[in-house]
């Protein structure tokens, strides 16, 4: 379902640039479509975050980061149910007249 959002609402964002090989790695991705919200913000796409005590240190904080900005999923995104994983889970805003869900 991730891969789907991707394709159809935009680029992936992940809380810092930590977190960018490992996703562009796992969604075999080219660098342009994975971004950090630490250094920049899309109004579409979807959204990685991450949560737990070791995860977030491991991916979520870096020195001089907004922690609203990387942790907080911003308006207009909501979670996509099947994408969570252990310690993180994707949410989506696709442009008017985008859905994963349509055919």
């Amino acid at each position: 379902m991730v891969q789907l959002a991707v394709s159809r609402c935009g680029p992936v964002s992940v809380p810092t640039h930590k977190f960018v090989p490992d996703v562009r790695y796992a969604l075999d991705l080219p660098r342009s479509r994975v971004l950090a919200r630490a250094d920049r913000t899309s109004k579409y796409g979807v959204a990685i975050y991450v949560f737990g005590r070791k995860a977030a240190g491991r991916y979520g904080d870096s020195v001089g980061t907004d922690p609203l900005l990387t942790s907080v999923p911003a308006p207009g995104y909501t979670p996509i149910e099947s994408s969570r994983a252990q310690y993180t889970v994707a949410y989506v805003n696709c442009p008017p007249g985008t859905s994963i869900t349509s055919g």
